[in-house]
């Protein structure tokens, strides 16, 4: 595990209301720090914090010169207390809100003790957004009766947006962990850009992750192309990825793409890609990382819908499905082959 917060804890935190100024929202903060006595709401807080926080990419501040880094130096170096530099970070979030569709929301800050991170006890600081509520009914006795009273509230268990600064590696950016659930339109993006400023740290995961995520561009690009081929490509690089320990461009394209023209195709959509995000071309040789391996499984679907009568699996052996066309019916049609039926 990269990072483990199960003996981390704190005191006391930060909360400030944090409106869309594109809206003329207001942005209101709080004169004080606010203490935690309570081991039950210590105990919330802390999965709301932390729970959220399982992939295995970290991030690091790109420009030292971001107030960010400089307000977070300045509370590890203990040059200044958290709640002031709290204020700082609500001002300046409450200036990258300046889209309609940005929500608003509570800017929680927290330092954490006693965090783990690649085997070194140590302090980081957390920076969290709550946009998200939900509604519950809670029941109150009255005389003879029932009230019921709408309450909104905070999913304990659903965090939108949230990072975590581990108090290390400081001259190269810190190490930083990162949620963002919500909003994930191009504007949205204010939150990792504008507001943090940081960039995503080129490691193992990093590779594998943008790898896969071209993969599954690359065989998605065509929706004229057949469905089957597609997910038989998707399947391929996910078996090549979880069958080795390291990536090697030359037997990937050799064993998963295969035929010279999809490869070419392949190398020129990798080109286009460098091209729009503005970033160097994939790595030819690196570790793979299982962790990002497993993420990628996740978000890749192996099943063809059929109008709403049947859904199809593919997992794998291309050869033994078949796609054709009844003329006589005029629909469309798969035939599959198989050894046993369980």
């Amino acid at each position: 595990m990269l990072y483990d917060f199960s003996q981390a804890c704190f005191t006391e935190i930060a909360i400030h209301k944090v409106g869309n100024k594109s809206k003329e929202e207001p942005l209101i903060l709080s004169k004080r720090m606010l203490p935690i006595r309570d081991e039950k709401m210590e105990g919330a807080l802390k999965t709301y914090f932390t729970k959220s926080f399982k992939e295995q990419q970290l991030f690091s501040f790109s420009d030292q010169e971001h107030p960010l880094y400089q307000s977070i130096t300045e509370v590890f170096q203990g040059a200044s207390g958290i709640f002031t530099q709290s204020l700082q970070f609500a001002q300046h979030l409450y200036d990258c809100n300046n889209h309609k569709n940005i929500k608003p929301g509570e800017l929680i800050v927290v330092v954490l003790e006693n965090c783990v991170f690649e085997d070194e006890v140590l302090d980081a600081i957390g920076i969290f957004k709550s946009e998200s509520k939900e509604q519950f009914i809670k029941l109150r006795p009255a005389e003879d009766t029932f009230e019921l009273e709408l309450l909104e509230v905070i999913n304990s268990h659903k965090l939108d947006k949230g990072a975590i600064i581990f108090n290390t590696a400081a001259d190269e950016g810190y190490r930083i962990a990162i949620v963002d659930k919500t909003n994930t339109q191009e504007e949205a993006r204010y939150w990792k850009e504008k507001f943090l400023g940081v960039a995503p740290i080129a490691n193992e995961y990093f590779h594998t992750n943008q790898y896969l995520d071209m993969c599954k561009k690359f065989a998605l690009q065509s929706d004229e192309e057949d469905r089957v081929e597609q997910i038989d490509l998707l399947n391929r690089s996910v078996e090549y990825f979880k069958s080795r320990e390291t990536f090697d461009e030359e037997e990937f394209e050799e064993i998963v793409l295969q035929a010279p023209e999809r490869r070419e195709a392949f190398h020129q959509f990798q080109q286009q890609i460098s091209e729009e995000t503005e970033s160097p071309m994939f790595e030819r040789s690196f570790e793979i990382s299982p962790s990002a391996v497993q993420m990628a499984q996740r978000h890749i679907r192996s099943v063809i819908k059929l109008d709403k009568n049947f859904h199809v699996y593919v997992h794998g052996n291309r050869s033994r499905i078949e796609k054709g066309f009844d003329e006589e019916r005029g629909l469309h049609y798969y035939k599959l082959f198989y050894e046993e039926e369980s």
